[in-house]
């Protein structure tokens, strides 16, 4: 018997034998307009049904924005709207 391969298809994580959508994101919000659009777009991605896992990759901020425990804390609350886990790959730049 051949091996069992997964269905060509979208992004997707294998369980159980069947491939499972995922959704991946990067380098976001990244600037002041995308922070302002951040919520919105995290609704979108949790409103898909199809999705069962969010992976972030990439910064959440440029070099030159401020770190703060302000900017840290609304990010946080922003990614903690996403309904499915969320495996954060942060990686924070630093000018």
């Amino acid at each position: 018997m051949p091996p069992r391969c997964p269905p060509k298809g979208p992004a997707g994580r294998i369980m159980g034998g069947v491939l499972s959508p995922f959704a991946v994101i990067g380098d976001i919000p990244y600037g002041v307009q995308q922070v302002a659009d951040f919520p919105r777009r995290v609704d979108q991605i949790s409103s898909d049904p199809a999705v069962t896992l969010v992976n972030h990759l990439g910064d959440i901020k440029s070099g030159s924005t401020v770190c703060s425990d302000a900017y840290f804390d609304r990010i946080r609350t922003d990614f903690d709207r996403f309904e499915d886990p969320v495996l954060d790959q942060f990686l924070i730049s630093h000018a």
